[in-house]
């Protein structure tokens, strides 16, 4: 918690977030529990200590998988805000919260394996070479052999080049979310549609190629659909 001037700002990390709380079973399955209570009475003693109108901060948001739960889309939010429909508060029975909340815990990047012992170790030296460049056949080839392509340009130059086929931009989480798919993406399901406009600072939904073909002959259509759409199903 940090004061400045009569004003509170909240800093939760990855335990108090919008409208959930950071998950609890990344520990090991023994701890899954015990940590699901301390969760629990964390962010009660959070509410107990800071003002009500405390800005909050948490390090994780809409679509993150080290949430417990979907995460709200809201862009800000105060403590009084979240006492009122974060399910840590407004859940009376402790032993109640900890069972749903264990039960509703959905799948997390295999990766996460990887990530404590690589936080221990901490990074290695920086490697500033400047990575070669590749022709389209060379890149084919590398794609053939299974590398990874992972395009770093914005959405607008990403999708006026030469498409790879299936590819994403880097914002694909921010589309897809944590439960989501290509063909029910979550950012399709957020109450605020600036999250697909054409605002600066205010665009993070990726573009996406997918690369089909046509018979001798053959006609097809595409469909574009420029800027959301007033309905979400669209």
């Amino acid at each position: 918690m940090v004061s400045d001037g009569g004003q509170q700002a909240v800093f939760s990390g990855g335990s108090l977030l919008y409208g959930s709380v950071g998950r609890t079973d990344l520990v090991s399955d023994e701890d899954t529990e015990p940590l699901t209570h301390a969760q629990y009475s964390s962010v009660r003693r959070l509410a107990a200590e800071a003002q009500p109108g405390a800005a909050l901060y948490p390090t994780h948001g809409f679509g993150s998988f080290c949430s417990s739960g979907p995460a709200s889309s809201v862009h800000a939010s105060t403590l009084a805000e979240q006492q009122e429909t974060n399910h840590a508060f407004t859940d009376a029975d402790e032993d109640h919260f900890v069972r749903e909340l264990i039960s509703n815990l959905t799948t997390y990047p295999s990766y996460y394996a990887h990530m404590a012992p690589a936080n221990r170790t901490g990074p290695a030296p920086a490697d500033l070479t400047v990575p070669e460049s590749v022709d389209p056949a060379e890149l084919s080839r590398r794609l053939a052999d299974g590398e990874w392509v992972v395009d770093l340009r914005h959405r607008v130059a990403f999708a006026s080049s030469i498409p790879i086929p299936d590819s994403y931009t880097a914002d694909r989480t921010e589309l897809l979310g944590r439960n989501g798919s290509p063909v029910s993406p979550a950012a399709l399901g957020r109450s605020d549609p600036r999250f697909c406009g054409p605002a600066a600072g205010l665009d993070p939904c990726p573009a996406l190629t997918v690369q089909g073909g046509l018979d001798a002959r053959e006609g097809g259509a595409v469909t574009f659909r420029p800027g959301p759409e007033a309905d979400p199903t669209e």
